[in-house]
């Protein structure tokens, strides 16, 4: 166990500090000076921000042939590159020198960060009593897969994807910085397999980058111990209120819990939104920093009508001001960027997903006609709920320091008018043009860290000049309180998780396991050298969403003359019996989706159940998964390592 935490831990320090470098050289070669101490927070995060970039970029495009959604990457850069080197910069002290501490202690106060963070990933995703890595969550083994997949393949598009990704293929930009760090990380031989890359390389390095961006906002305020702050804030997320189960408005409430120690995919949006941040406090890139905002669609499509709303605003104002500079400036990146996505939906239109349908077609299928204009007022009712503490003590901490700054310095000199255009104006896209969002995804992907980090801005900038001690200590309690609860919750069901849905065996709806057919030579595939079951996706459900994938023996099980032998045929190939319980819940005809799904088995006449599971499950639970299916009239068999 202490050789695989030492090893991995040298791995994703190694990582780190790989990227780092290569962000510094990268400015180097461009002549550009931040006007910051080397090794000061902000500086760091440009050097990490910088070398992310580079390094998925540079790998896709070589790696795809240029059919890569990262293409628009370019232009952008470029552009800001040119705006850079054109504006007149004059000499300036570096940043921090007189605050700063020295480099030694510098680099300690780092690698202290380094190995927290690493260690907490390393905790929920070994198994200690086994001695064996477990899954934190299915879909982290599946995104896995994929990066090996379009690392090997040199593909994005799941279209041009083995069968087992095509059937349920990332749909957001955003995982492909994930997909790539991962094969990058694993091709240089830093990590084992692509899975010990996500989990304890990229989310780790996600998570190092957003607290580095916060500190780096307490610095720039001259906040104290900027580290340990940046700690409690970068895990905001929404209160806990004990009730919320017995009130409808609040069904979606898991959604506020997150956070990105909770929930890793909130990374890339949170680390893009808060280094806009720190980016506009910076004196040589002041006068361009809305441009870093037309990366945002990279994280999240689903905010795609709120930015351009927002940036058609950020344009009409520019030129209005008659800085036609900048106008122009982000007019081109604006455009560059909006054809981009354009064309990546249009080239990753997938089965499931409609390939008739154009990009723009696709982009507003990802973007909405889900939910009624009712519910989204709803959620975002939710979100002034759950956030109305915080912004009473920001009430309050504007009134103690409403001397320093006035509310028109706070909404026009601060980025924070961006975030709250962005938030309304998506209400307002969706409410008029009935292209709804999905509640959930849009308040998950955008909402939260959005308003997370608007928080955490007027916290950075308001603490430090307030000398209220009461109102500081309720703002830490109500910090605690926010970190403490929420994760707890999460991580019921996240590494814990396993334990968790055995102890609901006995609801055959909710039976957490791994299944596969009995027949066929790719039963199993290696992932880079961790054996793993031959399926579209991992089938380690959360409980609560009553979903359970079998497949059967055999195709030719289904009688020829079977009026949907088809049908039934199809659905097997493409193993989507989730799509398939759902519809038939839809159409009415089962009362519960577990009905559908007791029919559903029946109908295709399972017999025998394989499941590989030992890496992940103890055997104590594997015993309990085994009881559970022969109590209802299951064969079951667990197969050993040597039968692989």
């Amino acid at each position: 166990m202490w050789l695989t935490f030492i090893t991995n831990c040298i791995g994703f320090i190694t990582a780190v500090v790989l990227i780092v470098v290569s962000g510094f050289v990268l400015l180097k070669l461009f002549k550009i000076k931040t006007g910051l101490a080397l090794l000061s927070y902000p500086s760091i995060l440009i050097y990490l921000l910088t070398g992310i970039l580079a390094w998925v970029t540079a790998t896709s495009i070589f790696l795809t042939r240029g059919k890569t959604i990262f293409l628009f990457v370019i232009p952008v850069i470029a552009l800001y590159l040119f705006l850079f080197r054109k504006s007149k910069h004059t000499e300036e002290q570096p940043i921090f020198n007189s605050i700063s501490p020295s480099p030694a202690l510098q680099l300690l106060k780092l690698a202290l960060l380094l190995l927290g963070i690493y260690t907490f990933f390393f905790v929920i995703s070994y198994d200690f009593q086994n001695n064996a890595w477990q899954i934190v969550h299915g879909d982290y083994l599946y995104y896995a897969k994929v990066a090996w997949h379009i690392g090997k393949h040199g593909v994005e598009s799941a279209v041009f994807l083995p069968p087992e990704v095509t059937t349920n293929p990332p749909l957001f930009p955003y995982h492909y910085i994930e997909l790539w760090l991962t094969y990058i990380f694993y091709t240089l031989g830093i990590a084992s397999t692509t899975y010990v890359s996500l989990l304890l390389i990229v989310y780790p390095l996600f998570l190092f980058s957003i607290v580095i961006a916060i500190a780096s906002l307490l610095m720039f305020n001259r906040g104290r111990f900027p580290l340990i702050q940046a700690l409690l804030l970068s895990s905001l997320t929404g209160i806990y209120i004990p009730i919320y189960k017995h009130v409808h408005i609040f069904r979606y409430i898991d959604t506020f819990f997150i956070n990105p120690w909770s929930y890793f995919k909130i990374s890339i949006p949170f680390l893009f939104l808060a280094s806009y941040l720190v980016i506009s406090f910076i004196p040589r890139f002041k006068t361009y920093k809305y441009l870093p905002l037309l990366l945002l669609p990279l994280g999240y499509t689903t905010i795609f009508p709120a930015w351009c709303i927002a940036s058609a605003g950020l344009l009409l104002y520019l030129w209005l001001r008659k800085k036609h500079t900048k106008f122009w400036a982000f007019l081109f990146c604006f455009v560059v960027c909006t054809a981009s996505i354009l064309l990546f939906y249009t080239f990753t239109a997938t089965e499931v997903m409609q390939a008739t349908q154009s990009g723009i077609g696709r982009l507003l299928t990802l973007s909405g006609l889900r939910l009624s204009f009712n519910i989204t007022i709803g959620s975002f009712l939710q979100l002034g709920l759950l956030y109305a503490p915080w912004l009473v003590c920001i009430f309050f901490l504007w009134k103690e320091s409403r001397k320093v700054y006035s509310v028109q310095y706070l909404l026009w000199q601060e980025p924070i008018t961006y975030f709250i255009a962005s938030i309304i104006s998506g209400v307002l896209a969706w409410g008029i043009l009935q292209t709804q969002v999905d509640t959930v995804q849009f308040i998950t992907n955008f909402g939260v860290p959005a308003s997370a980090l608007l928080i955490i801005l007027l916290l950075t900038k308001l603490l430090p000049n307030t000398k209220n001690h009461i109102v500081k200590g309720g703002i830490l309690l109500l910090v605690l309180f926010s970190f403490v609860i929420p994760p707890i919750r999460h991580f019921t069901y996240s590494f814990n998780y396993p334990h968790h849905a055995v102890a609901k065996l006995k609801d055959f709806s909710k039976i957490t396991a791994w299944y596969l057919p009995i027949k066929g030579s790719d039963s199993f595939f290696s992932l880079n050298g961790l054996s793993c079951i031959s399926c579209n996706h991992p089938i380690l459900y959360y409980p609560e969403f009553y979903s359970i994938q079998i497949y059967p023996v055999d195709i030719e099980s289904i009688p020829s003359n079977d009026p949907h032998y088809e049908d039934k045929k199809r659905l097997l190939k493409n193993r989507a019996f989730e799509y398939y319980i759902r519809s038939l819940k839809s159409k009415g005809k089962y009362t519960s989706i577990e009905d559908a799904q007791r029919s559903l088995i029946r109908e295709f006449g399972i017999e025998l159940i394989i499941t590989r599971s030992d890496i992940y499950l103890p055997p104590h639970l594997q015993a309990l998964v085994k009881d559970s299916l022969e109590e209802k009239g299951f064969k079951y068999m667990i197969l050993k390592k040597s039968e692989n």
